[in-house]
């Protein structure tokens, strides 16, 4: 997709996310520093957990877990390319202690707040 749909694309799919199966709960990553990803939960026997990604081409980064991507449709082939890059990759980037940081954690009667700092990224918010 490119940048200037990304919005537009991203509020279309709301209700298509919502067709996929039973949505319990839908979020962006926000808490992760990426407001480009919209996690999703569904019902099942077991919570069913989807990553939806919304991103240009310049921002396709070869991880090892891209390899077992499902590309649905390519227009223009650079999700082919980037899933043959993925295959390329051998390590993958784990968070450490030292730059994951919990800065707050509160909890009420049925709620959990976690703020947590990721080093280089933005803090955010997990509410559970």
């Amino acid at each position: 997709m490119r940048k200037q749909h990304r919005k537009r694309i991203k509020q279309d799919h709301s209700s298509l996310r919502a067709k996929v199966g039973e949505l319990l709960s839908d979020f962006p990553a926000t808490h992760m520093g990426d407001p480009n990803q919209i996690i999703c939960l569904y019902s099942g026997t077991y919570p069913v957990h989807v990553d939806y990604q919304y991103r240009t081409p310049e921002e396709l980064v070869p991880r090892v877990k891209g390899r077992n991507a499902l590309v649905f449709w390519d227009r223009s082939g650079e999700l082919r390319l980037w899933k043959k890059k993925c295959a390329q990759v051998h390590e993958e980037y784990a968070p450490t202690s030292e730059s994951i940081s919990i800065s707050k954690i509160d909890s009420g009667p049925g709620a959990f707040t976690l703020t947590q700092r990721y080093v280089g990224a933005n803090s955010g918010k997990l509410e559970i």
